[in-house]
């Protein structure tokens, strides 16, 4: 252990300055071929084959990815053509042209023991010297530390590395991250055409800047996270292609505003942009929404983003801040709440929570998205046209996309559907003369799935307007009028041909009625209409009308 300490100071007091060196490739229509020869640092969560590509398609680039990988290989493994991956390698550099080919040095080499350090450092430079005459460039992918506080001791044989048995030496990440890297960077200066990617370096800004960032490592604080894997395809975009890939809409399964972290991460780390470009912001959730109905809204939003929960927050057009009104169960990526009323417009936001350990810290919180319930009908208006038909009127609600009728004969036992419209207004022509309708409409939306309470009911008397003959005797006038299905009275109203308003005379069960009292020699008009119990707009029927000159 004492040894090994000297040894570890030594090489913090040697390490040298870190630099890197940054291929740009014209754009071009054919594809940048690219070759990966590593272990389970590269194809961890599809870094290879599904993060890279898609995230330099996101950005406009063309690339064509193949890989040689394997879990717990070396470059000295892959330099080795009596191993299946040095094989591999070797058919790959042989038969095809790549414009890129990136190693990926084993992370056991450390400061502990040299054996390794020589063995990758060799066969790293022998594996350049086939990729320099295929004709391809050398990116040296320099991985972040291990995360464990402690490094397996490692020794080499001619087959492979054999982990020493139980032996754990003491190394913290940076420690390691710049160990890792000064190795790659003392590798370029012997190579031809090479560069480092600079990934660990990038994990450390993030790091750095963002100490309640989501770890970039799995459990075991070894192996790539799928942001840690990210942000190592979003180094690996920036070094070939000498641009920084901050405002990728490729962002996979990571929350939006975690990739553009990463992003500029590796931007800083490879490209050297400034780390002011680290900047506060709204998180880039999209938050959508559904009402079930009209008392239930239905919140989701696309975001797998392995927070811990999410709190949700309302705010009503009647009230003036938010108020937090529950959370998710774990980090499932939806609510429901069942708590609105008619009629208002609910606003709504949420806020992710993460949880490392036993710190939680939220992230900013969404844009607003907001919901508007429908409003309870009030009871329509309803006017006879003819004994036939009706016309009702009603007030809009707001966000309504139709209404829907409601109708019952005084024989029927309960209200039926009739149709729906667009317009506050209805037609109603299918009544049958001598009975009474009532009617209620509600308001509704999305298909019929959210509807307002219904509106209170409204009735009318459909009944046909009576006929009648009035004659005139003695300074009396007599009308008769032929009696009407459905009606038990008739009112009659009078009024001099030269008024401008009528009277009413009488409401009477009787069809033939007379009255007295009139200025003889003066012309009379009379209007009499049918009724149902009482005497109202909705219980009579339209009025005919008489002229009689007083006898």
């Amino acid at each position: 252990m004492k040894f090994g300490k000297k040894i570890l100071a030594v090489i913090l007091v040697l390490a040298t300055i870190i630099c890197s060196q940054t291929f740009v490739v014209s754009a071009k229509e054919d594809p940048v071929k690219i070759l990966f020869l590593g272990n389970s640092l590269v194809y961890y969560n599809d870094m290879d084959t599904v993060l890279f590509p898609k995230l330099c398609e996101a950005l406009g680039k063309n690339v064509q990815v193949e890989s040689v990988i394997k879990g717990g290989s070396s470059l000295y493994r892959l330099s080795n053509e009596k191993t299946q991956e040095g094989k591999q390698a070797a058919e790959k550099l042989e038969n095809n042209k790549y414009d890129y080919v990136i190693l990926q040095p084993s992370r056991h080499v450390s400061p502990y023991e040299y054996s390794i350090y020589h063995v990758e450092y060799e066969a790293a430079l022998k594996l350049n010297q086939k990729i320099s005459e295929a004709g391809a460039k050398t990116l040296l992918l320099a991985a972040p530390g291990v995360n464990t506080g402690e490094i397996e001791l490692c020794t080499i044989d001619e087959e492979d590395f054999v982990i020493s048995e139980d032996e754990y030496l003491p190394i913290d990440r940076k420690t390691h991250q710049r160990f890792f890297e000064n190795l790659c960077n003392d590798l370029i200066k012997e190579m031809t055409n090479a560069a480092v990617v600079r990934v660990g370096a990038a994990t450390e800004v993030v790091i750095d800047n963002f100490q309640k960032f989501n770890s970039l490592y799995r459990k075991d604080n070894r192996h790539p996270s799928n942001r840690g894997s990210y942000l190592q395809a979003a180094c690996i975009y920036a070094t070939i292609f000498g641009e920084s890939p901050v405002g990728a809409g490729f962002v996979d399964t990571i929350y939006p505003q975690n990739a553009i972290v990463l992003q500029r991460a590796a931007a800083i780390a490879v490209l050297g942009e400034s780390t002011e470009i680290f900047n506060t912001e709204k998180a880039d959730i999209t938050l959508l929404g559904e009402m079930w109905s009209n008392s239930e809204i239905n919140l989701f939003w696309n975001e797998p983003v392995e927070a811990s929960y999410y709190e949700i927050y309302r705010k009503s057009n009647k009230e003036k801040s938010f108020v937090n009104i529950g959370r998710t169960v774990e980090n499932e990526c939806g609510y429901i709440d069942e708590s609105v009323k008619a009629g208002y417009t609910y606003t709504y936001k949420i806020k992710p929570y993460y949880k490392v350990g036993d710190l939680t810290f939220e992230a900013n919180e969404t844009k607003e998205t907001s919901f508007v319930t429908l409003g309870k009908m009030k009871k329509p208006t309803i006017t006879l046209v003819n004994k036939t038909t009706a016309k009702l009127n009603f007030e809009s609600v707001e966000t309504a996309q139709f209404y829907s009728i409601y109708r019952k004969k005084s024989s029927d036992s309960k209200f039926e559907y009739i149709n729906s419209t667009k317009t506050t207004e209805y037609i109603d022509d299918e009544l049958t003369s001598g009975d009474t309708y009532s009617y209620y409409v509600v308001a509704e939306k999305q298909n019929g799935m959210v509807v307002s309470g219904k509106s209170t009911t409204r009735s009318i008397f459909a009944c046909a307007s009576p006929k009648f003959k009035a004659t005139s005797s003695s300074g009396n006038v007599t009308l008769s009028i032929t009696a009407v299905k459905g009606a038990n009275k008739y009112a009659i109203y009078y009024k001099k041909s030269t008024d401008s308003e009528y009277k009413i005379l009488t409401t009477t069960s009787l069809t033939v009625y007379t009255a007295s009292g009139f200025e003889k020699g003066v012309k009379y008009n009379f209007k009499v209409r049918a009724c149902k119990d009482k005497n109202s707009a909705t219980t009579a029927s339209l009025f005919r009308k008489k002229t009689v000159k007083i006898k």
